[in-house]
């Protein structure tokens, strides 16, 4: 039987490696193409190529064909992030499609099945006998039209244009939709009127070879004692820091703690930041401030250390399509505190404290629990050990593997 053409789009996963949608497309496509043994697909990529990394180590082709130069002059003339993301993106468009609207005259840019991981990005006019994508939240729509949510138009000026122009556009000409929860599953079948025998659910993953517990932690606190004059024990924030993620209120809650402040700091270890000077004037210029630690650019190789070394980890988030952050806690042995909304108890199941993310008592009630609760640490670390096992990226590759053929 010959093999059939797969185009897999990689355009998220070289903008930054380390965290969310990235880490869900790296992990995922690898372990797909472990499963196919080069047996039943040829392997085609989309990427970008101004990032320029080997798509996997295969020899395959890869498809970027663009460069970001026009991205480049706009952000280093100061137009704000923004508007160069909206005006580059409008430029990508305008020049692939210009490019691939003469490959599919030429009968050559044809694939047997389509694979989006990340339905909003822009995709090029492909033609397949199959289009899947992947979903990994609504929030952009749903914070907009769910007026019980306190964060609504939240995004940025060039996310909203994607959320309203591409991500519909890909969700409504794809054969399939995947998603990572029955939570977000529930979200589209309802905001966007996507019948639910069409949305399959393939949760996210942890690789447990990477997050796991290290026996050394002496080691690992000198580590972060000299690298990031990290020198208490501490809790743990790892993520975004932007509005939805509500990181204002783990700060708040953890100001009014004497008891918390006494004994632990708060370690924020961040991805993006955006739209959060509250949050940044509460880190730099509260009168706590040197309790509290932001670390930026941390290595991939560094956030298992992160997780080894807190006492306990939180995720106050507002609204989340999975939380990945709970599995890589779970995973090292860290105990967690989690908000109680939308995919959160999904995932985190009995392994986690919850709070509500929206009361500042709740969430300072929940750390301090967990926080000095000897035996409740420890009865959680080993639920979440167990609760970790059950999600892998082996097990997510074989259910694509069994959509995409």
């Amino acid at each position: 039987m010959s093999k059939k053409s797969l185009l897999i789009d990689i355009q998220k996963w070289t903008e930054e490696p380390n965290w969310g949608i990235p880490v869900f497309i790296y992990n995922l496509i690898k372990n797909f193409i472990a499963l196919n043994k080069d047996e039943y697909f040829d392997f085609y990529f989309l990427q970008d190529n101004i990032r320029k990394k080997p798509a996997y180590g295969l020899a395959n082709q890869n498809i970027n064909k663009y460069k970001e130069i026009l991205k480049y002059y706009i952000e280093k003339f100061g137009v704000m992030r923004s508007a160069a993301d909206y005006i580059y993106s409008s430029f990508k468009k305008a020049r692939l499609n210009g490019i691939y609207k003469e490959e599919l005259r030429r009968g050559k840019a044809r694939f047997d099945v389509i694979y989006i991981p990340n339905v909003g990005y822009y995709f090029p006019p492909f033609k397949a006998e199959k289009t899947v994508s992947t979903v990994h939240d609504i929030a952009g729509m749903d914070t907009t039209k769910n007026i019980d949510q306190k964060i609504k138009n939240y995004l940025p000026f060039s996310e909203k244009k994607r959320v309203e122009s591409e991500s519909l556009k890909n969700i409504k000409k794809s054969d399939i939709i995947t998603t990572v929860s029955n939570y977000t599953k529930s979200r589209i079948v309802e905001l966007i009127g996507i019948d639910e025998n069409k949305v399959k659910i393939i949760p996210c993953g942890v690789d447990i070879d990477i997050f796991k517990p290290v026996k050394d932690k002496g080691a690992i606190k000198a580590y972060l004692n000299d690298k990031y004059g990290i020198n208490r024990p501490f809790i743990l924030y790892v993520g975004a820091v932007q509005p939805r993620k509500n990181v204002k209120g783990l700060l708040d809650a953890y100001f009014l703690s004497d008891k918390l402040r006494k004994e632990l700091d708060l370690v924020i270890v961040a991805g993006q930041i955006w739209k959060s000077k509250e949050e940044l004037k509460a880190i730099y210029k509260s009168r706590y401030c040197k309790n509290i630690h932001l670390i930026r650019n941390a290595r991939a190789e560094e956030l298992p250390l992160f997780y080894n070394a807190a006492e306990i980890f939180a995720y106050p988030s507002f609204y989340e399509g999975f939380g990945i952050p709970l599995l890589e806690a779970f995973a090292c042995g860290t105990p967690v505190a989690a908000s109680d909304i939308t995919s959160l108890p999904e995932v985190g199941g009995e392994a986690a404290v919850y709070f509500n993310p929206y009361d500042t008592g709740n969430i300072l009630q929940a750390l301090e629990n967990l926080a000095f609760d000897g035996g409740l640490k420890v009865e959680l670390v080993e639920k979440g050990f167990d609760r970790a096992k059950e999600f892998t990226w082996e097990n997510a590759a074989k259910k694509l593997y069994n959509i995409l053929i």
